[in-house]
């Protein structure tokens, strides 16, 4: 199970203190509806604003050592940051896929600053992203961001609005020549599934799945000038990712399952496709 972000929602009374936090925490991981898949399956989580702090949160959170404890208390990922330094960024290999889980709120730079180098994962943590998806040799490689990556409207908490970051890392996966690049992210609270084009190598595709039990978004689709015709989700769902086939012909199916348990849609990538 991949937990995409926003996994708990503080609220104003949690946020001042470390106990308002774990209370929190722990009201979220007592409920029922939880305790099974929590108990049956290895769980991965990344975080976004809700429980990393504030609505829209960045680096600028004054209690995010408190929240940074919390995360590391209530999930148990293999690593914390880079080199165990601070952030939560990850890295996990599921039978020969490879996952990179992001931090995109501990060194996010605050919305409306000026006369700053806008910076969501910061170099730091672009340049290890880099480093680890020009080592690994995995058919698909599904890198992690509670933002959304690639649509290139600039709404609120898009990846789109700290532009030069963004180009840095998409530009230095075409410039290395790395295969086989899936974006997972949540946050907006509908699903949808993004495919952009490029002109020197493969498309690059962005599964935003959300929300799980939240509030959904009914405004529209945002105007994503790249998303897949029919992806578009308005309901309550997740999605389930499976992998099959021999070795370099892998094939990569999701399907988008809603809160009855309905399927609503399905969608297939070879991996000779991320070539």
């Amino acid at each position: 199970m991949l937990w995409l972000g926003d996994n708990v929602y503080l609220r104003e009374v949690d946020w001042d203190s470390r106990s308002g936090i774990l209370n929190r925490y722990t009201h979220t991981r007592s409920y029922d509806g939880i305790q099974q898949l929590l108990g049956t399956s290895h769980n991965y989580a990344a975080w976004d604003d809700h429980d990393y702090g504030t609505d829209n949160s960045d680096r600028s959170f004054w209690n995010k050592d408190l929240t940074y404890e919390a995360f590391k208390l209530f999930w148990a990922n293999p690593t914390y940051g880079m080199n165990n330094s601070e952030g939560i960024n990850t890295f996990f290999k599921w039978s020969d896929c490879d996952f990179f889980l992001t931090d995109g709120r501990y060194f996010r730079s605050p919305e409306f600053r000026k006369n700053v180098k806008r910076e969501m994962l910061g170099n730091e943590q672009v340049e290890w992203l880099i480093d680890a998806l020009v080592k690994s040799d995995a058919p698909f490689k599904f890198v992690i961001i509670g933002t959304a990556v690639l649509s290139p409207i600039p709404f609120k908490e898009s990846y789109e609005t700290y532009k030069e970051e963004k180009e840095k890392l998409l530009k230095a996966i075409e410039a290395e020549g790395i295969k086989g690049v899936v974006f997972l992210s949540g946050d907006r609270h509908y699903t949808e599934l993004t495919k952009l084009p490029r002109e020197n190598s493969y498309p690059l595709y962005e599964f935003t799945i959300s929300p799980l039990t939240s509030g959904v978004v009914t405004k529209g689709n945002g105007g994503n000038s790249f998303m897949v015709e029919g992806t578009h989700v308005q309901d309550r769902n997740y999605a389930l990712f499976e992998v099959t086939g021999p070795a370099k012909n892998r094939n990569l199916k999701c399907r988008i399952i809603d809160k009855d348990g309905k399927e609503i849609w399905t969608y297939s990538i070879n991996e000779n496709e991320l070539k």
